[in-house]
C-alpha cells in the first residue's frame, strides 16, 4: 500500500482505538451481582414442619417473581418449577390484574397480599386475558423469605430462589455438619465451594440455631430466637451483610 493511501485507512481506525482506550472505564462495572437462595430445610433427624410451626414468624411461598406494568397490572417475570405458582398455572409473561375482586396495579401491592396471607390459604388471581388462577400458598422459612426480600432491594443485585434437586439435599446438608451433628459454623462455606457458586446462599434450620453460608466467603450461625417475631426484620440487614459483604467487595474489585 502506498503512503498516500495508508493515512486515510489509519484514520478509519481512530474511533475504534478511542473506544478500546475508553473500555477500562466501563470494565469495572460489577452489576449485576447474583444471589441465589437455597432452603435446605432441617437435618433429617428433625421435623422441619414442627420447627416452623413453633415460630412466631410465618411466611408464605408463592414461587414467582413479578414487576409492575407501566399501563397497570403485574407482569409475571419468572416461575419456580414445582412451586405453588407453577401448580396454579401461572407462567412467565402473564399479567395479573386483580386478586379476588380487588384490583392490583403494582407489584408492591401484590407482594403485600401474599405476605398477609397465611400458608395453605387460597387466592384467586385474575389475569388480563380474563382467566383465573387458583393459587394455594405454600410455606417457606421466614428467614429465607426476609433475606430474599432484603437482597432484592439492594442496588445492583439480581436475586432468585434456587430449586435444589431433592436427591442432592442430604449431600449438601452433610457438608454443613461436623460428624457429631454440630453445625460447622466456622467453615461450612469452604466445604460448599465444590458444589455451589459464590452468591448461592444456603440455609439450614436446626432446633435452636440457623446456619447460613455463602460458598467461598462466609458462614453465619445465629440463634433461631434472634431472628423470629419482632426480631426478624431488624436482624435481617446485619445477617445479609455478614453473608454478602466480602463477596460484594470482591465483585467490585474483580468484576
Amino acid at each position: 500500500m502506498s503512503p498516500t493511501r495508508a493515512l486515510p485507512c489509519a484514520l478509519l481506525y481512530l474511533p475504534l482505538l478511542a473506544a478500546l482506550l475508553a473500555a477500562p472505564a466501563r470494565a469495572g462495572d460489577p452489576c449485576p451481582i447474583d444471589f441465589t437462595f437455597h432452603d435446605l430445610g432441617a437435618p433429617s433427624w428433625l421435623d422441619r414442619a414442627a420447627l416452623l410451626d413453633g415460630l412466631a414468624s410465618k411466611d408464605s411461598w408463592v414461587g414467582v417473581s413479578f414487576s409492575t406494568r407501566s399501563e397497570g397490572g403485574v407482569r409475571i417475570d419468572a416461575v419456580s418449577a414445582g412451586s405453588p405458582a407453577a401448580k396454579a398455572g401461572l407462567a412467565t409473561g402473564q399479567i395479573v390484574t386483580a386478586v379476588g375482586e380487588a384490583p392490583v396495579k403494582t407489584h408492591q401491592a401484590l407482594a403485600a397480599i401474599f405476605r398477609a396471607t397465611k400458608p395453605g390459604s387460597q387466592l384467586t388471581l385474575r389475569r388480563a386475558d380474563g382467566t383465573e388462577a387458583r393459587l394455594t400458598l405454600g410455606r417457606q422459612d421466614p428467614v429465607l423469605g426476609a433475606l430474599i426480600d432484603h437482597a432484592a432491594e439492594q442496588a445492583c443485585s439480581f436475586v432468585r430462589r434456587g430449586d435444589v434437586d431433592p436427591a442432592k439435599v442430604e449431600a449438601l446438608r452433610a457438608k454443613v455438619f461436623h460428624d457429631n451433628r454440630r453445625f460447622r459454623c466456622d467453615d461450612a462455606h469452604t466445604r460448599l465451594t465444590s458444589v455451589l457458586e459464590p452468591g448461592d446462599i444456603v440455609l439450614v434450620r436446626g432446633s435452636k440455631r440457623l446456619l447460613l453460608a455463602n460458598p467461598g466467603w462466609a458462614t453465619v450461625c445465629v440463634r433461631a430466637s434472634d431472628v423470629d417475631g419482632a426480631k426478624l426484620a431488624p436482624g435481617v440487614p446485619g445477617l445479609f451483610e455478614a453473608l454478602s459483604k466480602a463477596y460484594v467487595a470482591d465483585r467490585h474489585a474483580n468484576p
